[in-house]
């Protein structure tokens, strides 16, 4: 159910893959000892909490809890801290007619920030990563230096 195996990393990069990304445990990419780039991703902003007890009954609920993770993020920027977000996106859940309010609200709110933030795929944050030197770059999951 697509969590990883203590096998999938080495799998992955042992058939050529550049990059992870179903990892939750940090909010910055980072180097896995298989050579593989980890973007983690982000569990909290992601329509599936469509279909958690707790999670988002209405799209508008979803459009609020994104827009007040990017402002939080956007300050925490301003004070120069770096950050990733992703937010998750399945045609099974957002592409409900009344759920998909959620989608257009949220690209909306997201154009509306050109210039402030860098919306990419994954696959671009994993070779901006690779190519920042390494003191541009945090500390792994474990503390230690990339």
């Amino acid at each position: 159910r697509g969590s990883e195996s203590p096998w999938t990393r080495q799998l992955l990069a042992e058939q050529g893959y550049f990059y992870a990304s179903n990892a939750f445990d940090d909010d910055l990419p980072y180097g896995d000892p298989t050579g593989l780039i980890v973007v983690p991703y982000n569990l909290d902003t992601n329509d599936m909490k469509f279909f958690h007890p707790n999670g988002f009954i209405r799209s508008a609920e979803m459009v609020s809890y994104v827009k007040d993770a990017v402002e939080q993020l956007l300050l925490e920027a301003q004070a120069g801290r770096s950050s990733t977000l992703s937010i998750g996106f399945h045609l099974r859940i957002t592409g409900r007619p009344a759920r998909f309010r959620a989608v257009t609200e949220i690209l909306e709110f997201l154009a509306n920030l050109d210039g402030q933030i860098w919306r990419a795929r994954r696959i671009d944050i994993a070779r901006h990563f690779a190519a920042s030197p390494p003191s541009s770059q945090t500390k792994n999951q474990h503390g230690e230096d990339l």
